[in-house]
């Protein structure tokens, strides 16, 4: 979105339409000046459209609001598409299938981690993922709730993140069982 950029911000001109001792009815309209930048209209459409408001579930008469409380239940495919946007650099991985992986960045001055992995074979005790690189570790080590791909908790199962970078599955998983992990830095 743009802001809008005038001469004169927020000047209005009233017009006097008619007035007594007690009232004045006036028109008010925009008297700014020179517009450089005519910004982004204030509306629907673009605040949101009726298109994401159904994308994410929700009826046309939605509110912004309405869409923020519904991100953290967005669909996982959905959150797929943003993460990269929010941690946009990853560590590579060795010994995961195909779609796994280690991603992590800063977003508004804070530390960001997705955990996504699954292995051919079972993983038991404490299975290494990756390291992530000075720069990008948290201050104290961090013990993060598991999920499986329908978002629910997956008992037993943590993903660690030491001091050190090290990021690890603590617990037995499956083989091509799919966990997921996050952790938002403060």
């Amino acid at each position: 979105m743009k802001d809008r950029n005038t001469q004169y911000p927020g000047r209005k001109k009233l017009t006097i339409i008619s007035q007594s001792s007690s009232e004045i009815v006036a028109d008010v309209e925009r008297y700014e000046g020179a517009v450089t930048e005519a910004g982004t209209p204030l509306n629907t459409a673009n605040l949101l459209s009726d298109d994401t408001a159904v994308a994410l579930g929700l009826t046309s008469t939605a509110t912004p609001d309405d869409a923020f409380k519904k991100v953290g239940t967005v669909d996982l495919a959905i959150q797929e598409l943003y993460k990269p946007l929010i941690a946009p650099l990853s560590v590579s991985l060795t010994g995961f299938v195909a779609g796994s992986y280690l991603r992590y960045g800063e977003f508004y001055d804070d530390l960001r981690v997705f955990v996504r992995v699954s292995k051919a074979t079972a993983m038991s005790g404490t299975t290494a993922i990756g390291t992530l690189p000075s720069g990008y570790r948290p201050a104290e080590a961090q013990t993060l709730t598991a999920y499986d791909t329908d978002g629910n908790v997956v008992s037993g199962i943590t993903v660690t993140i030491g001091t050190d970078g090290a990021v690890s599955v603590v617990g037995n998983v499956d083989a091509n069982t799919v966990i997921f992990a996050s952790y938002k830095g403060e």
